[in-house]
């Protein structure tokens, strides 16, 4: 009876110790499908990044044109939007899109013209504003005293 203990005790060890070896390899598993899952969003949001290169390297090749030569992108990102129409009586209703519903509301009762009228008006102030001229500071004059040296006697 002793040896039948002796041999379940050691079959009780042993399968003690495979379920050890097997969850530890569970374990090793589950964490490289982890890394492995980890390193594929990974690699989609790094072709996300090199879609966004392309685009800032194609904006910059199209502010390098005529028209926007010299401005810079985030000048141009803080730039007001071209105006077609804007409300007679409030200044801050601006748009270039007929189908807005302020300028509906207002075609219900006024012209178009009126819009039209008052944008062109207003369109050369707002302009001025977002291109202030820079002033040009003018060279200042220096004059410079020569320092006179008395020799002296004392020496």
């Amino acid at each position: 009876m002793a040896k039948e203990l002796k041999i379940d005790a050691k079959l009780i060890s042993d399968n003690q110790a495979e379920l050890r070896r097997l969850a530890q390899s569970k374990r090793s598993i589950e964490k490289e499908m982890r890394m492995i899952k980890k390193n594929q969003a990974l690699m989609a949001s790094v072709g996300k990044w090199k879609e966004m290169t392309d685009v800032k390297h194609s904006i910059k090749e199209l502010m390098r044109s005529s028209a926007t030569y010299g401005v810079s992108l985030d000048k141009l990102m803080k730039m007001q939007e071209y105006y077609i129409y804007q409300h007679p009586t409030n200044s801050k209703l601006k748009t270039s899109n007929k189908s807005a519903d302020w300028v509906k509301d207002f075609l219900k009762n006024g012209r178009e013209s009126q819009l039209i009228d008052t944008a062109n008006k207003s369109r050369p102030k707002a302009w001025v504003k977002m291109n202030p001229k820079k002033k040009r500071k003018s060279p200042t004059k220096t004059t410079t005293k020569k320092s006179s040296s008395i020799p002296t006697m004392n020496g």
